[in-house]
């Protein structure tokens, strides 16, 4: 394989390790990010829990 995909969500975490292990079996890395977009208005978010994919409002 010459190119392989990397595509986070909602950061890049795994950017570095990626790159590390693509570069030690000779594989030229590709970076890619699903970035998620709020709403206007939605000012107050206590946390983006990047695994399950959602927000949560604080109150």
């Amino acid at each position: 394989m010459e190119w392989l995909a990397l595509t986070d969500r909602d950061n890049v975490t795994g950017a570095v390790r990626f790159a590390k292990s693509c570069a030690a079996h000779g594989v030229r890395p590709i970076f890619g990010v699903d970035l998620r977009l709020l709403p206007r208005g939605l000012a107050e978010v206590s946390r983006l829990s990047p695994a399950l994919g959602r927000a949560t409002a604080t109150s």
